[in-house]
């Protein structure tokens, strides 16, 4: 209930929004697979998600939950993205829900699943050459699901909650939550080794299943800026479904950078918003 929480979710930076010149766009994305069953319907298609992209003038992309269809039919997919988008560099392991799209070459590229037969939580990272041959190391992360949306979203439409089975419900989603939260929190471990070794500046993004009071959180931003919380405007809510409140999809940059604006733009793509950052290398290594 104190400042730094609500000011985790509520955007109040309102000064620097229009500087664009040496600034990139950077966003941070999952795209629940691009599927369209989104409980409060109007959700955004393909095609609206490209516009999406060219709209924002998007320059960096990390997509979670991308996709894990046919081989063909997902580098048809990503074919797509990069073609009809500025984002023609493109970087994902065959069968992984990871995806990162640049308009910037990628180098020293590297994928890690958390566990062999799970390939959509796990971790991504490459080395990005900009323009005057300055390089950024990008990470593209998407820890542990909860878990849980579904038995809190049949809470949600309880009645009463007096019932010794609702309890039940409750307590085994609370036991869920916890194993989830102890597994997160070796596997931001295991990135913050990552993230500490890097020669070159870095950005963080991705969905950490977690909020900002969590031990996930601070263990990932460590040293580095939360932008959203530097320069974020307006509600930082970013997940869309049954439980309210929820702000677990990030975007951490070294001080190598200044931020000029982040924003989670509210629109209904998945069951988490989009949100970007706008950044520039003033410190380059």
């Amino acid at each position: 209930m104190g400042w730094s929480h609500f000011h985790s979710l509520v955007g109040l930076s309102f000064g620097r929004g229009n500087q664009t010149k040496d600034y990139i766009e950077i966003l941070s994305y999952n795209c629940r697979g691009f599927r369209t069953d989104n409980q409060r319907g109007n959700i955004g298609s393909f095609k609206e998600v490209i516009q999406f992209l060219n709209d924002k003038q998007i320059k960096i992309a990390c997509l979670q939950e991308f996709p894990l269809s046919k081989q063909k039919e997902s580098d048809q997919l990503i074919d797509q993205l990069a073609k009809k988008t500025n984002l023609k560099y493109t970087y994902r392991i065959n069968n992984s829900g990871l995806l990162i799209l640049s308009y910037f070459p990628l180098k020293g590229i590297k994928t890690k699943h958390f566990t062999k037969n799970n390939h959509f939580n796990g971790f991504q990272y490459a080395d990005i050459t900009l323009d005057n041959n300055r390089k950024i190391r990008l990470f593209n992360i998407h820890l542990q699901t909860n878990a849980v949306t579904h038995i809190a979203g049949k809470l949600a439409q309880q009645d009463s909650y007096q019932d010794k089975e609702t309890w039940l419900t409750i307590k085994g989603m609370m036991g869920r939550y916890r194993r989830s939260a102890i597994s997160r929190i070796k596997q931001a471990k295991e990135i913050q080794v990552k993230i500490q070794e890097s020669p070159y500046p870095v950005i963080v993004c991705g969905d950490f299943n977690d909020v900002p009071l969590s031990r996930t959180y601070h263990l990932l931003k460590g040293n580095l800026q939360d932008g959203f919380t530097q320069e974020g405007r307006g509600l930082g809510i970013t997940y869309a479904e049954s439980i309210p409140g929820l702000k677990i999809d990030y975007t951490f940059y070294s001080n190598d950078f200044d931020c000029t604006f982040s924003k989670v733009h509210h629109q209904l793509f998945s069951d988490h918003y989009p949100i970007s950052c706008r950044l520039k290398l003033t410190n380059p290594h």
